[in-house]
């Protein structure tokens, strides 16, 4: 077993890159890969809080099944099911604001690295400046997250759970994409 399969890991590591910057001399994972440019600033407008980004209609067709809100800090929203506990799933929605895009797209270079690089993950088109997911397993508990950056602001959604449809990874992209329209 290795970190990047683990969604233990994957979860603990997301929490932990929440408060790193990343070192400027670090060579992206990603080096071949097309970069949109950067912009110099950050937005005008105020970062709107994570639990925000997502109403419980949204968290509950993601998920499959009924959803409450777990934990609410401005950038940090847990959602968890509501639904038969064979069937649990927890729902993270982590927001976070750099100085600059710059600095933001340091930041998804770091965990796209920490999370096993562009090995096993897919870049979704049109999400954002710079879209990435990627899923995991570890016995029975899934996980699935996608990491995108917008400007100097980086949106990261994570689903843990027992379960998984084959449709799950579309239906947490098109959360990611209604999500990415409130920054």
């Amino acid at each position: 077993m290795n970190a990047s399969s683990s969604p233990f890991a994957l979860l603990l590591v997301l929490a932990l890159l929440a408060g790193c910057q990343p070192d400027a001399a670090t060579p992206s994972s990603d080096a071949g890969t097309p970069r949109v440019a950067a912009a110099s600033s950050t937005p005008d407008t105020p970062l709107p809080k994570a639990c925000a980004l997502l109403d419980a209609a949204r968290v509950q067709v993601v998920l499959g099944q009924p959803a409450g809100i777990m934990g609410d800090d401005p950038e940090n929203c847990v959602w968890a099911s509501q639904g038969h506990p064979g069937n649990i799933a927890m729902f993270m929605v982590q927001l976070s604001e750099s100085a600059d895009a710059d600095e933001a797209q340091g930041m998804f270079d770091a965990m796209v690295s920490a999370l096993g690089g562009t090995q096993g993950g897919t870049a979704p088109q049109g999400l954002g400046d710079r879209a990435w997911r990627k899923q995991g397993q570890l016995d029975a508990v899934q996980a699935r997250v996608i990491v995108v950056r917008k400007g100097a602001r980086l949106l990261v959604l994570n689903i843990t759970g027992m379960r998984a449809d084959g449709a799950l990874d579309d239906r947490l992209e098109q959360a990611a994409r209604d999500a990415i329209t409130r920054l």
